[in-house]
């Protein structure tokens, strides 16, 4: 079962508390994941994204209204880290995948992709 589990940080929280960071972890190699701040919230502020991370989550919902230490700590590993590519590998202590996958994509349509005969120009492509 391919899918993304999508919860708010309390619901993730509640479940590690039940299940225990082992599992959880264990789960969230073989699938991805999505937090997000719970709706209910008033300030615009950010969750403490590390508790997630460590989790295994994969995707972390932020809000960039609000430079708050959860904003400074995605920045500092995501734009920083590993040559800016934007992505990091999950530390050793979280299981891999045990099997190796093909993953086939069919590109459906694109938006604001640049021209294929100006590669270095920051024009895009009309619709």
């Amino acid at each position: 079962p391919w899918f993304v589990a999508s919860g708010t940080a309390a619901k993730v929280q509640k479940l590690e508390k039940s299940i225990g960071q082992d599992l959880l972890c264990s789960w969230t190699s073989e699938h991805l994941s999505r937090v997000y701040p719970e709706g209910t919230r008033i300030s615009s502020g950010n969750v403490d994204p590390i508790p997630m991370w460590l989790s295994g989550v994969q995707m972390v919902a932020l809000n960039y209204q609000t430079s708050d230490t959860g904003l400074l700590l995605n920045q500092g590993l995501f734009r920083h880290y590993n040559g800016s590519c934007g992505y990091v590998l999950k530390p050793s202590f979280i299981p891999s995948i045990r099997s190796a996958t093909k993953l086939w994509l069919r590109i459906c349509c694109g938006h604001r992709l640049p021209r294929p005969d100006e590669p270095g120009t920051a024009e895009v492509s009309s619709p």
